[in-house]
């Protein structure tokens, strides 16, 4: 919940509501479809290294965004799938765009089966978005390509500035000053509340290896 995450001021009492909105976004979910991808060679595509943990993160703080913004079940699902397949074709010498149109397929390649057209159009054109500038010309071309109708795009606006916001989040670190965000940045008002919280994850998570921190997490479970 927001206002617990909004509860983070000292060491003492961050890390009880860390794991408590981990455990809440549904953790061993997501950990689990990471392992999934990772095992159906998703990142394989990559020729340099991936890091998993920020794709973890990068879900997490979609899903804690999402729940801050009210945003139903099925779009929420949707939203943490595209955290797990955004950045899953990474090349050397290969533009951020480029390297997110190859995401993109990858997420018609691996979810046809779960979701249906439209919503497979509405998660490529969030996926691919987060190639370029944030725009929304830009968007709206994007969509295009896609066919969304248009009394989806707001919806698929959403989710893509979701996720935009969740994987800037990912990029703060409170032991490097000059990397503390800007709430300007933030399209979402929860992304904008959720800083310290975002913050406080990444140093666990840079203080732990993966699987210790994962067995750490499982344990609060």
């Amino acid at each position: 919940r927001l206002d617990n995450i909004l509860q983070i001021d000292s060491v003492s009492n961050s890390t009880d509501v860390v794991y408590q909105t981990i455990i809440n976004t549904g953790y061993e979910d997501i950990v689990s479809k990471i392992n999934n991808a990772q095992q159906q060679g998703v990142y394989a595509q990559n020729d340099i290294k991936t890091n998993i943990q920020e794709i973890e993160r990068v879900a997490v703080l979609s899903k804690v965004i999402a729940q801050g913004e009210e945003i139903d079940q099925d779009l929420t699902e949707m939203l943490v799938d595209c955290a797990i397949y955004h950045k899953c074709a990474v090349k050397k010498g290969k533009n951020s765009r480029q390297a997110a149109v190859k995401s993109a397929e990858t997420i018609d390649q691996m979810l046809s089966g779960k979701y249906s057209e439209e919503q497979l159009a509405m998660m490529k054109a969030v996926v691919e978005y987060q190639g370029v500038n944030a725009d929304s010309g830009k968007f709206k071309r994007i969509c295009a390509k896609y066919n969304i109708p248009e009394d989806k795009i707001e919806l698929a606006q959403k989710l893509s500035d979701c996720l935009r916001d969740a994987i800037e989040l990912n990029k703060t670190r409170e032991a490097n000053p000059n990397s503390k965000s800007n709430q300007c940045i933030y399209t979402t008002e929860t992304a904008k509340n959720t800083i310290t919280f975002a913050e406080f994850l990444n140093r666990r998570y840079e203080s732990l290896p993966m699987d210790l921190y994962r067995i750490s997490v499982s344990q609060e479970l």
